[in-house]
């Protein structure tokens, strides 16, 4: 069951968090925080590194939850 449910978690634990933050930040600042430019400077480097380390993550639940050795019934 955890196979199942652990991706299904993750995607949805993602949307809401990032979907009340996203929603919180424009609603104070009329900005829109997804937006990353190519300039060199801190904020685009974390957003990147942030990005680079969500895919990982996700990488590593489907990895788990496909596994066969993981496999709980």
């Amino acid at each position: 069951m955890l196979n199942i449910y652990l991706p299904l978690y993750f995607i949805l634990n993602m949307l809401i968090a990032l979907k009340i933050t996203i929603y919180q930040t424009i609603r104070q600042t009329r900005i829109n925080p997804i937006i990353f430019g190519k300039i060199d400077n801190a904020s685009d480097y974390i957003g990147f590194i942030t990005n680079v380390l969500i895919v990982l993550l996700f990488a590593a639940v489907l990895t788990f939850s496909f596994s066969e050795k993981y496999i709980l019934i």
